[in-house]
């Protein structure tokens, strides 16, 4: 998933530094040149090459130090570039200029001692971000997290369960040690509150505390299944950012308020997706507006009515038919997305362009992202509205084949077992160009995988169900493919200059610490070595096997 942040490094020319090494021998280098317009561009070269390239990043760091304390020293840079299967090899001699270091944004320096208040703490995105803060700035000062949660005592027990057990911060329980909890409970601070609760659901001492003591606000809390129900979503994503900028409007220090969303709530927008905010008036629909469009055609969107609509119907039914009547404004939560089907063996193909880009962006990328945007909008201190989306569509794009031919990869190496404990194989995945096609042919390929098409089946009530749940399995999957249109097909990319820009300004030492180049991904052994298996075991929750 690729994000948006609204907000209401420096690398010096010349310098080739490896920012990736993979445990593949698959180095990426950051090449720096100049431009007419920003004086520093930056580019990644990829080298898949299985020998160990040249320099590794202790050896080229400690040649940039020597550089910097001596104009005169040489390094030499071996690039190795696979282009449609053909490698090129390119080795470059500079001679290093003093370099005098820059201090970037000064990440660390503004951070250190705000108090914050984090929406959305217990969901993984919070998480990341709760947890990179106190790693790499352990001296903040109070992080206030809204949770749902009835009282006091309900959001200390998810603080701990959910939170403080995460295996998300064990490293920092194995740098604290005995003091972990101790330190975690002196830093974060548990609130029982709801963003789709008036005044955020806290009790008026806490608000008034929080109102007097927050430095910055981030709004993480988001609901982001594409097939949830309408009313809880349009509670969720737009009446809650709404309670929480009239809470923001109460908080005497507040300095900076950061909104994170999924990119793809730009919906079916065409082309490329600039990162600029919206005028208060304008919207998606009206940019297609020609002037050939009846002005009676053009639909506009109350919220208060939708928000209305949905909860008069949710009201006007009992309560087992609410779903159902939700349908056609959103799907029922599926269990599987398409990656596990299709390991499952469960799927074989999907309703999807091929060719389409899909727009995926590692989550500690998002974090460091996020907090470099912080930083700097903090201490500029200038009002205004800016947009960042952390987005790899433009700058290092990949198509739903290539994610696909990635996933047979690793479930041809690493299957999952089905419930008699064999391997379950899985065959090259295929694209339909439309829904109805995927339709007439899911049944068909269910029907053979359950054993429906076998002639040997006399017994009619065996069949029965065999035909009762191919019917369901089949209406599920062609849910699922119905949801995911707007995306299997997503024409649209996002401009992410600004957060190059951002990048950009970072010094030396915040890139090593805050990176999130994602020019420096190597699609092949993210989803094969680090996505999968991190699917497999936490959404999945299969047991971990090390191999000796």
């Amino acid at each position: 998933m690729s994000y948006s942040l609204t907000f209401a490094h420096s690398i010096h020319n010349s310098i080739t530094i490896p920012v990736l090494a993979t445990k593949n021998n698959h180095h990426c280098y950051y090449n720096c040149y100049s431009t007419k317009t920003s004086r520093r561009t930056n580019k990644i070269v990829s080298c898949q090459n299985k020998e160990k390239a040249e320099g590794d990043r202790s050896s080229l760091s400690s040649a940039l130090t020597l550089s910097h304390e001596n104009p005169q020293d040489v390094i030499t840079t071996t690039d190795r570039v696979v282009d449609n299967g053909i490698k090129t090899t390119s080795t470059t001699t500079a001679i290093m200029p003093l370099l005098k270091p820059s201090d970037g944004i000064g990440i660390v320096s503004y951070l250190r001692g705000k108090n914050y208040l984090i929406t959305g703490a217990t969901g993984f995105l919070g998480k990341a971000f709760i947890e990179k803060m106190l790693r790499t700035i352990p001296d903040v000062g109070k992080i206030f997290l809204l949770i749902k949660a009835k009282d006091k005592e309900a959001a200390i027990h998810r603080l701990k369960t959910e939170i403080l057990d995460s295996e998300l911060f064990k490293c920092l329980e194995q740098m604290h040690g005995e003091s972990f909890e101790a330190f975690m409970m002196r830093k974060l601070v548990p609130v029982a509150g709801n963003v789709c609760e008036p005044n955020l659901g806290m009790d008026p001492d806490t608000a008034n505390e929080i109102a007097k003591e927050v430095d910055v606000i981030i709004n993480s809390a988001g609901n982001t299944n594409f097939d949830e129900r309408y009313d809880v979503a349009l509670d969720t994503n737009t009446r809650g950012p709404s309670r929480l900028l009239g809470f923001a409007k109460k908080c005497k220090k507040l300095g900076l308020f950061l909104h994170v969303s999924t990119a793809y709530v730009n919906g079916e927008r065409q082309g490329l997706i600039m990162e600029k905010p919206f005028h208060m008036g304008q919207t998606i629909v009206g940019e297609s507006v020609t002037s050939e469009t009846p002005p009676i055609s053009i639909p506009v969107l109350d919220i208060i009515a939708e928000i209305e609509l949905a909860s008069n119907l949710k009201f006007s039914v009992h309560k087992n038919e609410v779903t159902q009547k939700l349908k056609e404004l959103g799907l029922e939560r599926m269990l599987d997305p398409v990656i596990i089907s299709y390991g499952k063996g469960q799927l074989s193909g999907f309703a999807a362009d091929p060719k389409a880009i899909v727009d995926v962006v590692p989550m500690d990328m998002v974090v460091n992202a996020f907090i470099a945007a912080i930083a700097k909008h903090g201490i500029a201190g200038k009002p205004g509205l800016n947009v960042y989306n952390i987005g790899s569509s433009t700058v290092n794009p990949i198509a739903y084949e290539d994610v696909l031919k990635f996933c047979c990869d690793h479930f041809t190496s690493f299957p999952l077992k089905d419930s008699k404990g064999k391997n379950i194989r899985v065959t090259g995945f295929k694209f339909f160009s439309s829904v109805d096609n995927f339709s007439s042919n899911i049944s068909d390929e269910i029907a053979q995988g359950i054993g429906l098409m076998d002639a040997k089946i006399s017994d009619s009530i065996l069949k029965s169900k065999l035909e009762m749940k191919c019917k369901k399995r089949a209406e599920l999957m062609v849910d699922m493919a119905k949801l995911y249109k707007p995306y299997a097909f997503f024409r649209a990319r996002f401009d992410t200059r600004n957060t190059q820009k951002l990048m950009e300004d970072m010094s030396l030492e915040e890139m090593r610490n805050f990176e999130f180049n994602v020019r420096s991904i190597n699609w092949e052994h993210y989803i094969v070595d680090i996505h999968i298996p991190g699917v497999k075991r936490h959404v999945m929750k299969e047991r971990l096997v090390i191999n000796e």
